[in-house]
């Protein structure tokens, strides 16, 4: 649905309803407008022109003010009665029953009666709890930056607009486009003001409810005031994507109910005993039997806790016996297991700290989890020559353009040169320590430090299935992990990653907007925390003091420490006739350029075993992308190079690639290249600092 409320300054002029005929290209649903300064009956034509039969109005008081509200005759909207010269309050109710709130504002522009604006909000609210969406000219500004030109506006100003939504329990919604609402349009530069005056703002329940929401500041046409045009579908609207385009996702909410685990149980035997499927195919089969499971049998999860609620409230109204007493405490023990079934639905999409104990507090969490994928969809996309586009199928190719570059890979021809100076450090005592004979213990301690709800990979199915149903599943997938760290291949369909693109700014437009975290399959992280743990364990002797990130035993801050002193001495040096310099140096996409073949070359010189370097690049080189863009993914890529973020191996592959640079910086200091630095005279020399990509 598409909500737009507008102050229109007057329509007594032509225009005046040529901008408001031209604002019907918006398609709204609903139209709110404000200052029309005219009264119902010369208004009454224009909901047949604009094709919205159906209106109301406040008239206007002399030759100010006056609201309307048109909207289409398909929409359920009713009109309240308690209806100001600020404000028309209406409901609307969707197709499946569903009915929220949504009023049309008109603030008072006299500053010293603006409170008679915000004692109408804090009625209102108290009149009805349905989601609300408010949506107008407030005529006050919420923040300094919001104005632009003329005097400031006053902080107590700002605070008791502030403190009204806070009390109606109604936030800001932000917008798309220009920030200024409001231009005086004067023609001196001196005294042109600009302020975002009209904005949409709704409750927690309303944004639940419409998580895909988009707020546009539109084209204001010949008012001095620019649309607010609210599309709760949003980006959505554009496509919501079939079933089958849809990742498939474990729910850990199934887990509490009865029957659950028998299920998995049966299949999982009846795959890997009698059809003969290895872990990746059984996991396949559990899904789509769980999934369908779910859609025909279980039902709506909210559904059944509202049919529950429903027949304990019958019950609890019938006279008072044993049949009674017993049927209510079942009835609230079920109803208790599937509110219990709800708080984890959320929490596994909340993706925050969960709360220990105490009450649920559900709501909360439905608001991180409503603003957490509101942030990460994207809206548009910048391509290389400059066009923006906004369909998700033209995102989706600028996307694995992009990333297809990327991971090309462009090896120079100078290893031998940066590697010459590389000395051995890895000893044999090491290397047998890490050809040691990999246990079950090993594989079941890797699955336990993974989080229960991290997000899946391609398999959609995270760690806690496989913890609930170790006894289950655990034989077949220890022994398919051993077979893996022993020498064997790797099963197809593991090593598979989903690529997540989170926004690095507020409304990102180009790729470097936007990190890539790649989501690998469990049954694959197994393998490579397993590789992790032991490589870690010697890592201290094997790296370099300089670094100081990933390393155990060692913290970032101490070089962030360093750095600081050293910053000190130089900023404060007075004597001698050299003064001192230090360069920042950031790698752009650091792990994306990793040079395989660099990487294997390095760990050759570094003194590791070739079978322990096969397991480690069947790990890195087995690897498949496909980057997910608002929720549909893109073909596969097959890199070249690159490590993944998300791999948990990654971040000590590329520890042991950048001491090849640290390993050349300590050597042109050793020619004389480079000078270190010494800030007192008992204190070490040293020529470079290392903060995992930042040097």
């Amino acid at each position: 649905m598409r909500l737009i409320a507008w102050n229109c300054r007057g329509l007594g002029n032509g225009p005046a309803i040529r901008g408001l005929l031209e604002l019907q290209k918006e398609d709204p649903d609903v139209l709110f407008l404000s200052e029309t300064k005219m009264e119902c009956s010369r208004l009454d034509w224009l909901r047949w022109k604009m094709g919205m039969t159906q209106m109301f109005v406040k008239n206007c008081e002399g030759q100010s003010g006056g609201l309307a509200m048109f909207w289409k005759k398909e929409v359920q909207l009713v009109v309240l009665p308690f209806v100001s010269k600020y404000h028309i309050d209406t409901e609307i109710a969707e197709e499946d029953g569903f009915v929220w709130r949504f009023t049309g504002i008109y603030g008072e522009p006299k500053s010293d009666e603006k409170e008679k604006t915000w004692r109408l909000l804090r009625n209102l609210k108290q009149q009805n709890n349905k989601p609300w969406l408010c949506a107008g000219d407030f005529n006050e500004i919420l923040h300094s930056w919001e104005k632009e030109g003329g005097p400031p506006r006053g902080q107590a100003c700002m605070d008791r607009f502030k403190a009204a939504l806070e009390n109606c329990e109604l936030r800001d919604l932000g917008y798309v486009g220009d920030t200024f609402t409001w231009r005086n349009h004067s023609h001196m530069a001196e005294k042109y003001v600009k302020e975002r005056l009209d904005r949409a703002v709704a409750t927690t329940s309303w944004c639940c409810r419409f998580p895909a929401y988009r707020v546009t500041n539109g084209d204001p046409r010949h008012s001095d005031h620019r649309p607010v045009i609210v599309d709760t579908a949003g980006a959505a609207r554009i496509r919501h994507g079939s079933v089958q385009n849809q990742n498939p996702r474990f729910e850990a909410s199934w887990l509490e109910e009865e029957g659950c685990k028998e299920m998995v149980q049966n299949i999982w035997q009846l795959e890997t005993q009698i059809a003969g499927e290895n872990v990746a195919g059984a996991v396949k089969s559990v899904m789509r039997e769980l999934m369908d499971w779910s859609r025909n049998i279980l039902g709506d999860l909210e559904k059944r806790i509202c049919r529950l609620k429903k027949q304990l409230e019958e019950c609890r109204r019938q006279n008072i016996g044993a049949e009674q007493v017993h049927k209510e405490q079942i009835l609230r023990f079920k109803l208790e297991r599937l509110e219990e079934q709800r708080e984890t639905y959320w929490k596994q999409r909340a993706h925050i700290n969960w709360m220990k104990g105490g009450d649920r507090n559900t709501k909360k969490f439905h608001a991180a989890a409503t603003e957490r994928r509101r942030q990460n969809r994207i809206k548009k996309l910048r391509r290389e020559d400059g066009r923006v586009v906004e369909d998700v199928n033209e995102m989706k190719e600028v996307v694995s353009n992009y990333f297809l570059n990327l991971f090309t890979s462009h090896a120079g021809t100078r290893l031998d040169q940066l590697l010459g100076h590389i000395e051995p450090r890895v000893t044999s005592h090491m290397n047998e320590s890490l050809a040691m004979e990999f246990t079950r213990e090993e594989v079941y301690e890797a699955l336990q430090s993974i989080g229960d709800l991290k997000a899946p990979g391609l398999d959609g199915m995270p760690s806690i299935f496989y913890k609930k149903c170790w006894d289950i599943v655990g034989d077949e997938v220890v022994a398919e992990v051993l077979n893996v760290l022993n020498g064997g291949p790797m099963p197809e369909g593991w090593n598979d990653t989903c690529v997540v693109l989170i926004p690095k700014v507020k409304n990102p437009e180009s790729m470097k907007d936007l990190r890539p975290i790649s989501l690998c399959n469990v049954v694959y992280k197994l393998v490579s925390k397993v590789l992790a743990n032991r490589l870690k364990q010697i890592l201290p002797d094997i790296i370099s003091p300089n670094q100081s990130a990933f390393v155990p035993g060692q913290l970032i801050t101490d070089n962030i420490l360093l750095a600081y002193e050293c910053t000190h001495y130089m900023k404060n040096k007075r004597g001698g006739k050299e003064g001192y310099a230090a360069v920042k140096l950031d790698m752009s996409k650091a792990y994306d350029h990793i040079e395989w073949h660099f990487l294997e070359r390095m760990m050759y010189k570094l003194g590791f075993q070739e079978q322990w370097i096969n397991k480690i690049m069947l790990c890195v080189s087995s690897v498949s992308y496909k980057f997910r863009v608002n929720g549909e993914c893109t073909d596969t890529i097959v890199p070249q190079r690159g490590l993944r973020q998300g791999d948990p191996i990654s971040p000590y592959l590329f520890l042991i690639c950048v001491e090849g640079f640290s390993s050349l910086l300590n050597k042109a200091e050793a020619d004389g290249s480079l000078k270190g630095i010494r800030i007192c005279n008992n204190a070490p020399s040293f020529n470079h600092l290392l903060f995992a990509d930042d040097s």
